[in-house]
């Protein structure tokens, strides 16, 4: 569930159902080492940093001694920076939140302007829903963009490269 999660969000492919555990070359292995990254996800940096991948499947057995010390915190940790590594959607759900706000004000002033006509109106009902909407809404309008710059901000901040030479 976490790496088709991840998958989806992520601006770039990551293959899902992939562990921590593969062979490298050298070339790849000098790359990721060179990534100034602090919080590594080690599936989404690999990923990004492209070159030939070939998955080899085969039957994990079941764990015969002890149990994993990798506990719920850590898991939730590794989560947190294969999503938040990886993506701007999170940022961007004030965009799609703000974009709602929109859809519902105008369904709200549609239903009041229906009332006004009909004549079944709530005397201040009407006024204090539509500023509250409109408020709220002005409001994830400015976290979203916000939102972009941060995100944007971020991803340079990573220092990653713009591109990587294969040979000269």
């Amino acid at each position: 569930l976490f790496d088709r999660t991840v998958a989806a969000l992520s601006e770039h492919h990551i293959p899902v159902d992939t562990g921590d555990f593969r062979l490298m070359s050298r070339r790849i292995v000098d790359r990721l080492n060179a990534m100034p990254e602090r919080d590594r996800f080690i599936r989404g940096m690999v990923a990004w940093l492209g070159g030939r991948q070939t998955e080899l499947l085969y039957d994990r057995d079941a764990r015969h001694a002890g149990v994993t010390h990798y506990t719920l915190r850590r898991m939730v940790r590794l989560a947190a920076d294969g999503l938040i590594g990886f993506s701007t959607a999170p940022l961007r759900l004030a965009t799609l939140m703000a974009v709602i706000g929109v859809f519902a004000g105008v369904g709200l002033l549609a239903y009041i302007v229906a009332g006004l006509i009909v004549g079944s109106t709530v005397p201040g009902w009407a006024s204090l829903a539509l500023i509250v909407v409109f408020f709220s809404t002005a409001q994830l309008v400015c976290l979203s963009i916000f939102g972009e710059y941060l995100g944007r901000t971020y991803m340079q901040a990573k220092g990653r490269p713009l591109y990587l030479i294969d040979e000269i």
